[in-house]
């Protein structure tokens, strides 16, 4: 098993970003196997609180020829944060090809303004900087529950890995806090 403690400025409240526990977890796993293929799939549920020092329990639950699927376990001082189910897999040929479907259409950042611009933000966003190049901000009156966005770290990364993406993928809002009338407690766990 691997530790890992959540820096107090990358947390929203007391709590780990979810998508930073969740990148936690995909590293602890990396590291669990030698020789392993490429992530082709995650699942990851975020359970409960991630604070304190984090125990990062990763269990190699299959390895065949060509996949193997690696359980990860995330505890802290609440209990159990995390568990994630992840498959490696080495890449097949396939007569199917979808990989030619078109990215959305946006200006380029430079062109586009802030995503935040008012009080009250989340507090995990400061982390990050996030340019709004489609939809609505969030509690925009009248506009229907759709947001694109660029964003990247404020913080200089020595090298770009699959786990970083990972927690860079949960720091926009849903586009659904588009139609909140005013701030309100959110979570994307329904």
């Amino acid at each position: 098993s691997l530790l890992g403690r959540v820096a107090r400025r990358l947390a929203s409240g007391t709590d780990s970003l979810w998508g930073l526990t969740a990148a936690m977890g995909l590293e602890g796993a990396q590291r669990s196997t030698a020789n392993r293929p490429p992530l082709r799939s995650a699942q990851v549920a975020l359970v409960g609180p991630a604070t304190g020092t984090l125990r990062i329990q990763p269990s190699v639950l299959r390895r065949g020829r060509f996949t193997g699927f690696v359980g990860v376990d995330l505890t802290g001082e609440a209990g159990l944060a995390a568990r994630g189910a992840l498959a490696f897999g080495e890449g097949r040929n396939s007569v199917l090809d979808h990989l030619d479907v078109a990215a959305p259409k946006v200006a380029a950042w430079d062109a586009c303004p802030e995503l935040f611009t008012f009080l009250g933000r989340p507090a995990a966003s400061h982390h990050f900087d996030m340019r709004l190049a489609g939809g609505a901000r969030p509690r925009t009156s009248g506009a229907g529950p759709m947001m694109q966005a660029w964003l990247r770290r404020k913080e200089a990364v020595a090298n770009a890995c699959l786990p970083g993406l990972v927690a860079l993928a949960d720091a926009p809002p849903a586009g659904s806090t588009v139609l909140f009338p005013q701030k309100s407690p959110f979570s994307t766990m329904i």
